[in-house]
């Protein structure tokens, strides 16, 4: 064959025959092999993006092939099932997950280190949830999703809410009841819910038993709720931790056994996150089979949706202007890292299910294990500054809608109870609608109307609790940067205090033995999370 005949071929026959140049051939591997790591790297992501499509394709497709009332209670149950049971088996894994790692931070931290990750994350907390408060009210003063749009002109089904008189006073005892529990074992399994029950006399006046003036007040009672208190899970590890500190040797097979279960949990964890795609694919499909009227729903309540959604992005483009303010560093860097918690949280609707993957979110970055480890499990426990969006725009639009006047003082009590609640929020499904009808009735705002705002739950829901987990993430950040000095300076002050931590009697007086399993701790386990190829 000559040289021009070469020349004249085209270039996939080129190198299908190994005619190419050196350098060339060289270049086409690269790509293939930059392609394939590229496929292998996002292999979860791709495949739960796909899973959300496909769970929207199958929602609209059963909506189009059945009739509404052949999708009975039974067919729910079964077309839930799938996302039921995902989501079942990841919080199996969230307890003993959180527990674990708060007991190994506490024990390796120095009390005084530890007081000021305390402090400093608690403070973010707090102002987190203040300031989304404040946010949701402006935004839903500027848009006025509700005016003009009264309860009769609305026509959208009203589903009657049932909710226990709860006041904000009863918030916070119970907060205050689950941060300091009586049960160790039961934690894991309720935390304390005050609740209001009719006594034996008033259920006789409502039979026509007693007298006509007869006037019976609820029975105020505290009662446990099944559900795990995670604030008190958070305060008897941390506690466990810091004594196990101060033991000596004698606390080294605790803090080891913890450490173990540490990793264990994360193994397991990675294998049920293996579950995500078809999970997520039947959680999106029924949520969208079982809206009543798409289309009507989201022209009636269009602009509180977008309300919502303003105030959400607000939200977000602060958090990169406090990264930039606390780091000095460019927030693009640190974004790309948390699209796989947002996207978790996101589909799931559950941030603590993202646990694991903020923490490995954290270590790629760089951030501060002992921070990390600390920061995000509490931070799940106390804030909800995406629902505190929600909630704050929710109760001016519902303010707006029944007339209920909206003055400056309105708008203060909002955001100082919105806030507050966000400490306590309840782990139920529509935890925030049940938080907005407390503070609903303790503004005097008409609660009647709540109901036209579970018809869009199930995507508001999704977008608050994807801020939630991303905002987890920068109060992490943000408690790394302001604390980087102190835990520079820890391990300084364990070598002069005598190098290997011993005291004048020979008892451990530093953490060799939290330092101990903190080394095996720390490892890296980028290799195990969904995406990389097994060993």
């Amino acid at each position: 064959m000559s040289a021009d005949d070469k020349s004249n071929k085209p270039s996939e026959l080129k190198e299908a025959e190994g005619l190419l140049e050196p350098e060339v051939q060289v270049l086409h591997q690269t790509r293939a092999q930059r392609f394939c790591k590229f496929v292998k790297d996002n292999l979860f992501m791709t495949s739960t993006i796909v899973g959300v499509l496909l769970g929207f394709i199958l929602g609209v497709a059963i909506r189009a092939a059945t009739d509404p009332e052949d999708r009975t209670a039974r067919f729910m149950l079964w077309l839930n099932m799938p996302g039921d049971l995902f989501i079942r088996l990841l919080k199996l894994t969230i307890l003993p997950l959180i527990a674990a790692n708060v007991v190994v931070v506490s024990a390796n931290l120095d009390p005084k280190v530890n007081g000021k990750i305390s402090l400093v994350s608690f403070g973010y907390i707090i102002v987190a949830n203040v300031g989304s408060a404040l946010i949701g009210c402006v935004t839903a003063l500027l848009i006025q999703p509700g005016i003009n749009r009264g309860p009769a002109n609305n026509g959208t089904a009203t589903q009657t809410v049932k909710i226990a008189k709860l006041t904000s006073s009863d918030v916070f005892a119970d907060l205050l009841f689950n941060i300091f529990p009586d049960n160790l074992v039961g934690v894991a399994l309720f935390k304390t819910q005050t609740v209001y029950k009719l006594p034996l006399k008033g259920q006789l006046a409502s039979l026509g038993l007693l007298g006509n003036d007869t006037i019976v007040e609820d029975a105020r009672s505290t009662s446990n709720s099944s559900s795990v208190n995670m604030i008190g899970v958070i305060f008897c590890a941390a506690v466990f931790g810091m004594a196990a500190r101060t033991t000596g040797e004698q606390g080294r097979p605790f803090i080891a056994f913890f450490q173990s279960l540490a990793h264990v949990v994360i193994k397991v964890m990675r294998w049920f996150l293996w579950l995500t795609p078809p999970g997520v694919c039947f959680m999106i499909a029924a949520s969208v089979v079982s809206v009543l009227d798409p289309q009507g729903t989201f022209m009636k309540l269009g602009l509180f949706i977008l309300s919502v959604t303003v105030g959400l992005a607000v939200h977000f483009i602060l958090l990169q202007v406090v990264f930039i303010v606390v780091s000095r560093k460019n927030p693009l860097y640190f974004l790309p890292n948390t699209v796989r918690s947002w996207f978790i949280s996101f589909a799931t609707t559950a941030p603590v299910v993202a646990i694991p993957e903020m923490i490995e979110c954290c270590d790629r970055y760089g951030l501060s294990q002992e921070v990390s480890r600390f920061v995000i499990p509490f931070a799940a426990a106390i804030k909800g500054d995406g629902s505190a969006c929600f909630i704050a725009v929710a109760a001016v639009f519902l303010a707006q809608l029944t007339g209920f006047p909206v003055t400056a003082g309105t708008i203060v009590v909002i955001i100082l109870l919105v806030s507050s609640a966000m400490l306590a929020l309840p782990n139920i499904p529509s935890a925030s609608l049940v938080i907005l009808v407390t503070i609903l009735t303790s503004v005097g705002i008409s609660e009647t109307e709540v109901g036209l705002l579970y018809a869009v739950d199930w995507l508001l829901d999704r977008m608050r609790s994807g801020s939630i987990g991303l905002s987890h993430l920068y109060c992490a950040a943000f408690t790394h940067f302001l604390c980087a000095d102190d835990l520079k300076r820890q391990p300084a002050q364990e070598i002069e205090q005598g190098g290997d931590g011993s005291g004048a009697n020979g008892q451990s007086t530093s953490s060799p033995p939290a330092k101990a399993a903190n080394d095996v701790m720390m490892v890296e386990i980028e290799s195990e999370k969904p995406g990389k190829a097994a060993a």
